[in-house]
């Protein structure tokens, strides 16, 4: 990540931070992965990446639901499917696409609950 700061690899570090606070959250370090999926978001949303901002947002909602946050982590998922619905994009985090955000929050905290 340090490589990817100093060349102004925004992108780059959003996917690191990303990959980082899903390796946090695996090992139940929620705290941390809160912070490194925020960061993630941070630097997506000055690159304007809506997909990816989506993606990090829905692993961000994981966090929150782990940390009992329901009504935050329920905020997360349907920004994220909604920008995602809008966009037509389709990520890792969202495949298929559902037909509207509802749906999407709905397979993605089926998904969060096992």
């Amino acid at each position: 990540m340090a490589i990817m700061a100093q060349s102004g690899d925004l992108r780059g570090r959003g996917y690191s931070l990303l990959g980082l606070g899903k390796i946090l959250l695996a090992q139940d370090q929620l705290t941390e992965a809160r912070k490194r999926m925020a960061e993630s978001i941070a630097l997506r949303q000055e690159i304007g990446d809506v997909a990816t901002i989506a993606e990090s947002r829905l692993q961000l909602a994981k966090v929150a639901l782990e940390q009992g946050q329901t009504q935050e982590a329920e905020s997360l998922a349907r920004t994220a499917c909604e920008a995602l619905d809008g966009q037509k994009a389709i990520s890792d985090a969202a495949r298929p696409m559902p037909s509207s955000p509802w749906r999407c929050w709905r397979k993605e905290k089926m998904r969060m609950l096992r």
